[in-house]
């Protein structure tokens, strides 16, 4: 009986060992998604602290967290058990999650704020005149779709937002309590869609070949040599990976847990040859991001022609760039990495994909989509539509991949 009460304590002393190892491991997901999320909805959209809590943050073990906002220093702070995450806002690099740096010294890293603010007011309402005005029979038709919608909920969730763009123009709009026009919201994996159309710009600027080799130092001693920004655009570089959000996945870990998101998914081995398996990843959007600002001199650059090629032309140069999870960034940005070559800068840098803009922005791009890059102010050639639709990828549910 002694023994059998022994091997009963030994186990449950490796079953709680083991599962504050767990913990341990998960807590920077937890309080860092806490943390970043509610500062971007109250420090770049606006919102209030308690109804973010409520909608946003409300699943899961994020629920659990406790967060405490500092209006005066623009930070929150996340805690959940023995961790903590504090995600601070700096105006034009958005929020920023805490690793390894004080809130002083991320201060220190500057935007700059002129790509958004000198002669983009001129340009913004420029490239408004120019947009398209909705069809009103159209709208007339779809405001009732849009107030049941948002208003009165008859489709279930809780959206924020309902915008819809029928050649080129506005045609229904509708917002929910506390949300606006000019309210820039969470995109998630729709500023995939961004991104591949600012790879389209830059094929037609001939600043990019899709369809060779990506030039990346780590890959050239194995088969990741033979990956193309093509593969990486349409998920299929055969990079290991695993986009499970609901544990300590890969995604998580870089969103959370590393400084340099690019080069932790450009890390990962290969699971299958380059072209022959499909698989979701985030990682290779960073891997894109990383590779596109090494096309450009400096961060500037690479910001003032995202603003001028593709923001002003559907109409928003003030969208701005998402500071996200990266853990020392500015703007899209991760600090020490990336240049042609992939050389290290003693710079913060440009990575991750945009992810917070207007809802009307949103639907414009998709609207580029929708004409195959054509706008008011000249043709774009966007990314996947520069190959006939029925040769673009598609998810196993038949849906297109943008």
């Amino acid at each position: 009986m002694k023994r059998l009460l022994r091997y009963v304590a030994i186990a449950l002393v490796v079953a709680i060992v083991g599962g504050c190892v767990y913990l341990n491991r998960l807590l920077p997901i937890v309080t860092g998604y806490a943390a970043k999320n509610l500062a971007s909805a109250v420090f770049v959209s606006g919102r209030e602290a308690k109804d973010v809590e409520a909608l946003d943050l409300n699943f899961s073990l994020i629920r659990y967290t406790s967060n405490t906002v500092d209006y005066e220093n623009k930070t929150v702070t996340s805690r959940f058990l023995w961790g903590k995450s504090t995600a601070v806002y700096r105006e034009g690099c958005g929020v920023t999650l805490l690793c390894g740096a004080t809130a002083d010294e991320l201060r220190g890293q500057r935007f700059p704020m002129d790509v958004l603010s000198e002669g983009q007011g001129v340009q913004d309402s420029t490239a408004r005149a120019q947009l398209p005005v909705g069809d009103s029979a159209v709208a007339e038709r779809l405001a009732p779709i849009a107030k049941a919608f948002v208003v009165e909920r008859a489709y279930k969730g809780h959206p924020f937002a309902f915008v819809v763009v029928h050649k080129g123009g506005v045609v229904a709009e509708c917002y929910d309590k506390g949300i606006g026009r000019d309210t820039k919201l969470l995109s998630w994996s729709m500023a995939k869609s961004f991104v591949n159309a600012l790879i389209g710009i830059m094929v037609k600027d001939s600043l990019l070949d899709i369809h060779a080799p990506v030039d990346i130092p780590e890959w050239q001693g194995d088969g990741r040599k033979a990956i193309t920004l093509n593969d990486l655009m349409q998920m299929q570089s055969g990079l290991e990976w695993n986009e499970d959000y609901g544990a300590r996945s890969d995604v998580n870990i870089m969103l959370h847990c590393e400084g340099d998101m690019g080069l932790y998914a450009l890390m990962k081995p290969l699971d299958y040859a380059p072209r022959t398996h499909w698989q979701y990843s985030s990682g290779t959007t960073d891997i894109v991001m990383r590779y596109l600002r090494g096309r450009f001199s400096s961060d500037e650059a690479f910001l003032r022609y995202m603003h001028s090629r593709l923001f002003c032309t559907v109409g928003h140069c003030q969208s701005r760039l998402r500071a996200g999870h990266e853990r020392h960034a500015c703007g899209l940005v991760v600090p020490l990495c990336h240049s042609p070559g992939f050389r290290p800068l003693r710079t913060a840098v440009p990575q991750r994909r945009l992810r917070w803009q207007r809802a009307d922005t949103t639907g414009r791009v998709g609207g580029l989509y929708a004409q195959a890059g054509s706008c008011q102010r000249g043709p774009l050639r966007l990314f996947l539509l520069a190959e006939p639709l029925w040769q673009i990828p598609r998810c196993a549910e038949g849906h297109v991949l943008l």
